[in-house]
């Protein structure tokens, strides 16, 4: 059997991410409910995810930009879905 290497788990971890956020941000869109934080707050997490995320593009690290990218994902879907 054939060993996978660090790559492919990295592929498999992202699109399981991938997955799980573009479900959540169906289902906010289909509730029309975002996340239940203040405006405020919202862009604290944007502030830090974006910081996240850098880092972690700085690095090379694959998983970890995923998940900042994600956290923005939903952040920004949010606050849309706040405005609208």
């Amino acid at each position: 059997m054939k060993k996978l290497n660090s790559k492919t788990y990295q592929l498999i971890i992202i699109s399981i991410l991938a997955i799980a956020v573009i479900y959540f941000i169906i289902n906010m869109i289909a509730t029309g409910i975002g996340l239940e934080f203040s405006l405020l707050w919202h862009w604290v997490f944007i502030i830090c995810f974006i910081f996240t995320t850098l880092a972690n593009v700085k690095e090379k690290r694959a998983i970890g930009t995923a998940i900042g990218l994600s956290g923005i994902l939903i952040c920004v879907t949010s606050i849309v879905l706040m405005a609208i």
